[in-house]
């Protein structure tokens, strides 16, 4: 056990009366550290470096070593060392924990209710927003770690999460959870271009989830820096915003819709990652911006930027498709970055590839470029010249194996196909 006093003679500390006093933007007094309220999910300030350290208990702390620096450094309590069991109370929702004692402890050996679930988020600083862990085996928990668990519906107000002694493991790192490693799914990250904040969206594909609300999705948790941006989906079924979606893959086509919020006005890029999660179910992935009225393959160029005003927006949707026709009906409405001609087919035979085209009279260059899942050109761009009806067979596969992004561009539009070879 300690107080806010023990960390305010480490490191600076604002707006608890302590010894650095306040650092004030605009009138306003930054506040270093807060606590959640569980019971009405709201981030509270500490005023005061005589609070006490509930145990148990999760608090974020701001740290700084100068008024705008921190580089590192040791905080020390003075107190009593917790032993013995512990219960921290718990209640539907969002609930903010801190690991009571001086050892790691394991979290599948304090996922000893019901309620508690295979996940819980820490705070990445780099990004100013929330990560999931929510990956097998999860990571064990550091002394004097926060962490937060979503309870859901399950946890009452009678509940509680124990720590107990068995829960405690050895460990030979000294260093906190600070961010996920998870690049097993699909994800599309919201960066700002005004400062260095940004958050991320993973869509995971389980032949047992559904486009509903279910067990394996997670909720976004809003961290209290309101110029963090976020990217969420929602479930067909449910209001709740999504950090973690868990889709059905055997479904042909999916439309999911993405939600953005802007906590600066400026501009901003979504970046899609690890296509290869998604290829082999879809040949169509497509953001398509409503407000804009295009949609972009991000097959082709996994990143678009946006101009956007402080605020939500529910501008965006995420079409996922393996049949050409549904996934042109679901583009009717918008046009395309990369517009699709009749003009030209793409089509297989007897192993070999070829280009059928339909141009007129006009003498048009079509372009061919062959690209790997990493979005990397990996032959150099076959060149012709068509006119009229015809056909031409694709001379520069070989020797390629797995699957690749095939583009034929022309002054009539653009084709983009994924094939496996």
């Amino acid at each position: 056990n300690g107080t806010v006093a023990d960390i305010d003679d480490d490191v600076i500390l604002s707006g608890v009366s302590g010894r650095s006093g306040n650092i004030v933007n605009v009138g306003t007094i930054f506040r270093s550290v807060y606590y959640f309220n569980n019971s009405n999910s709201r981030h509270i300030a500490v005023t005061s470096t005589t609070s006490a350290l509930s145990i148990g208990t999760g608090y974020e702390v701001y740290l700084a070593d100068t008024q705008t620096n921190f580089n590192g450094g040791t905080i020390d309590f003075r107190g009593s060392v917790t032993n013995g069991n512990i219960s921290a109370a718990s209640t539907a929702g969002f609930n903010f924990y801190g690991n009571p004692y001086q050892s790691f402890i394991s979290f599948e050996d304090i996922k000893n209710s019901a309620f508690v679930p295979d996940e819980y988020y820490i705070f990445n600083a780099n990004t100013g927003s929330y990560d999931l862990y929510n990956s097998l085996p999860l990571p064990d928990i550091a002394p004097g770690q926060s962490f937060w668990i979503d309870m859901g519906v399950s946890a009452s107000n009678s509940s509680t999460l124990r720590f107990t002694e068995a829960s405690k493991v050895s460990s030979n790192s000294s260093a906190f959870n600070r961010q996920t490693n998870n690049f097993k799914d699909f994800s599309l990250k919201l960066s700002s271009n005004v400062n260095e904040y940004s958050h991320e969206l993973s869509l995971n594909f389980d032949m047992h989830s559904s486009s509903e609300f279910d067990e394996k999705d997670a909720q976004y948790l809003p961290p209290p820096l309101k110029e963090v941006p976020a990217i969420t989906s929602k479930a067909l079924n449910s209001e709740k915003s999504l950090v973690y979606n868990s889709l059905n893959p055997l479904e042909a086509s999916q439309s999911i819709e993405i939600a953005t919020y802007a906590g600066i006005e400026g501009t901003y890029t979504i970046s899609a990652d690890n296509f290869d999660l998604l290829y082999d179910n879809y040949n169509c992935i497509y953001l398509k911006d409503k407000d804009e009225n295009v949609a972009i393959d991000l097959s082709v160029e996994p990143n678009y930027s946006f101009n956007s005003a402080v605020g939500n927006s529910n501008r965006f949707k995420l079409i996922l498709s393996n049949d050409y026709k549904e996934c042109q009906g679901m583009l009717a409405s918008s046009s395309s970055n990369q517009e699709i001609s009749e003009k030209i087919i793409l089509r297989n035979a007897y192993s070999n590839w070829y280009i059928d085209y339909n141009f007129g009279k006009s003498l048009t260059q079509v372009e061919i470029h062959i690209y790997n899942l990493n979005g990397q050109e990996v032959k150099s761009p076959a060149l012709f010249n068509a006119k009229d009806s015809g056909t031409f067979q694709i001379n520069t596969l070989e020797n390629l194996h797995g699957i690749f992004l095939i583009q034929i561009k022309s002054n009539q539009g653009i084709i983009n196909k994924t094939i496996k070879l």
